[in-house]
């Protein structure tokens, strides 16, 4: 059986993630060729029999335009002339018509277009039509696939909800936890020296879902009661507006000395960050499977988390959730965690036990047999 993984959408962020360590973890010994096409972003294994990757050309990678132009009239005569099987389309979308024998499979991984509530935070202009048409042409992509992969069980209720439950195969398969993030024992990675030696550390782009204004105001409360806390750091690259819009409410709320901002980071030095922080935050608003949390879980480290669904589907017991949208409750579950220290331990070593139940192995497994099912 050949497989093509159309990868042109997976640049960055957990899509890319997704694809690469599945990727790494398809087996030597299956017999089934693997063709990838994917932006220059994406690792593919090297020296494999069973693994190719073409090229394209950058400006079907770079240019949405161009892209669905190459999807619609370009791809389905290769996928033709490569006699390929299955068609796996791991961002979520296909514009083009299958041929004849060849499958098609998805992964479902964009809750934002579906999210009625949050795409209206958005200012009328690109992002608020991007959204719009990226649920069209997701749903009408899973209502033509033969097998969807869900990466969350409230993902999959919202999706056929909405397709009248006349989505007949489908698997639910979260995302995994990189080893590298998982805390060993009781020992930490040393902090990078830039970091003060107590912070909150929330890592996510600020983004109106991501709910970064609210969690300003939040520590401004808890400033208010405590005088004494940790730094507040963000980490993460910035939708523009939202990112000037958040550095506005640090200022009103004089916290200039106390918050700190900044861009992405390595992805190799964010365990260190997590593992050393006092507490990790994760405020967003809306989800699939968010990987960021998979992460601050495996850190071993306390996790205040938004209680938004599917939050609570991955992280269960092991952390205190607020409502992001009300500053108050984010300040009193910081206050509460500071407070108390054998809560402090507690919810570290369940967050850290949590994290076991995510695994990149696991997840990649279960993907490849449910493809090769087909």
């Amino acid at each position: 059986m050949k497989i093509f993984i159309n990868g042109l959408s997976s640049r960055r962020g957990g899509s890319l993630m997704y694809l690469q360590n599945i990727l790494y973890q398809y087996p030597e010994s299956c017999e089934n060729e693997v063709i990838v096409i994917a932006p220059k972003t994406l690792f593919v294994p090297k020296n494999r029999q069973n693994i190719k990757r073409l090229k394209i050309p950058e400006i079907f990678v770079v240019n949405p335009f161009a892209r669905f132009i190459w999807e619609v009239f370009f791809l389905p005569k290769l996928l033709v002339r490569l006699n390929i099987n299955v068609l796996f389309c791991p961002g979520g979308a296909f514009s083009g018509r299958l041929p004849k024998n060849c499958k098609l499979v998805t992964t479902f991984q964009n809750m934002v277009p579906f999210d009625m509530s949050q795409r209206l935070k958005y200012s009328l202009g690109y992002m608020r039509a991007r959204n719009w048409m990226l649920e069209r042409k997701l749903f009408s992509s899973m209502m033509k696939s033969d097998l969807i992969i869900f990466i969350s069980n409230y993902a999959k209720s919202i999706i056929e909800k909405k397709a009248n439950n006349m989505i007949f195969n489908s698997v639910t398969i979260p995302h995994g936890v990189d080893p590298k993030f998982r805390r060993e024992s009781n020992k930490n990675l040393i902090c990078p020296d830039q970091f003060p030696d107590e912070y909150f550390l929330y890592v996510s782009t600020l983004d109106v879902y991501k709910a970064q204004v609210e969690v300003v105001k939040a520590y401004s409360l808890l400033k208010s009661r405590k005088s004494k806390i940790p730094k507040l750091i963000f980490i993460g690259s910035e939708y523009a507006a939202y990112g000037k819009k958040v550095r506005e409410v640090i200022k009103k709320n004089n916290m200039e000395e106390h918050i700190l901002i900044k861009e992405a980071i390595p992805n190799k030095d964010l365990p260190a960050l997590y593992q050393n922080a006092s507490i990790n935050i994760f405020a967003s608003m809306t989800e699939n499977c968010p990987f960021i949390l998979l992460e601050a879980l495996a850190a071993g480290r306390p996790l205040v988390v938004s209680n938004y669904p599917p939050m609570p589907e991955f992280s269960g017991d092991a952390v205190e959730y607020f409502d992001p949208s009300v500053p108050e409750e984010l300040a009193n579950a910081l206050e509460k965690i500071l407070d108390n220290d054998l809560l402090s331990t507690s919810l570290s070593k369940k967050a850290l036990e949590c994290s076991t139940h995510y695994d990149w192995s696991v997840s990649a497994k279960r993907t490849w047999e449910s493809i090769n099912s087909l």
